[in-house]
């Protein structure tokens, strides 16, 4: 697609989600580019900015750009189309400075050695409209499920990152425990250290010894 189209919506798709029939019209275009080019406004509906979730009306016409226009990748994190979705369901507050996403457990927070899918590089699917990716203010370990933070500016990252350091942020964990416990209540203390072995390995453990 090297230059601009003009699409008209037919009778047929009239109330029709708009993200949805660009899937199914324009499948050269992946779910993650759709979302960029309706945040960044380069995917127009009769020459307004549109959101994914807008109803087409049978005559509107939908404004393609060409190649050059779409966003590039960042920093070289290849972004799969069904993440990327996955990211988008996750987000259960955004504010416009701070977004809480459900982090599913099984995937990192962040990229490192023999990482390849992190919350991190997911991140893209939420850029604003200005193509700004937001930042991760904490992390939750990859097996751990739980309410992850991102800010959507540095100085926003900035103030969170000063609550988590000063212990003003509270944080709730809960876990699952087979046997349960006999006392309702009650502090456990006792020694960890990172696994070396199988299922345990590169996960903090209790340390018997």
């Amino acid at each position: 697609m090297k230059d601009v189209r003009h699409l008209t919506i037919p009778q047929d798709d009239d109330g029709q989600r708009l993200d949805r029939w660009l899937k199914k019209n324009v499948p050269e275009m992946s779910f993650v580019m759709v979302q960029k080019l309706l945040r960044t406004g380069q995917i127009r509906v009769d020459g307004k900015r549109a959101k994914p979730d807008a109803r087409l009306a049978a005559g509107q016409e939908i404004r393609l750009p060409p190649m050059d226009e779409r966003p590039d990748k960042a920093d070289g994190y290849r972004l799969r189309d069904e993440d990327a979705e996955l990211m988008v369901k996750s987000v259960i507050y955004d504010d416009g400075d701070i977004v809480a996403i459900s982090k599913p457990p099984g995937i990192a927070s962040q990229g490192g050695l023999n990482i390849e899918r992190h919350i991190d590089g997911m991140a893209e699917a939420l850029v604003t409209k200005d193509g700004i990716k937001p930042r991760l203010v904490h992390r939750l370990d990859r097996d751990t499920s739980g309410v992850l933070l991102l800010a959507r500016s540095a100085e926003m990252a900035r103030r969170l990152g000063k609550m988590f350091q000063s212990r003003n942020m509270k944080k709730i964990y809960w876990a699952v425990t087979s046997p349960a416990p006999l006392e309702m209540e009650g502090e456990i203390k006792a020694p960890i250290r990172k696994g070396t072995e199988g299922f345990e390995k590169d996960k903090m453990i209790v340390d018997p010894v």
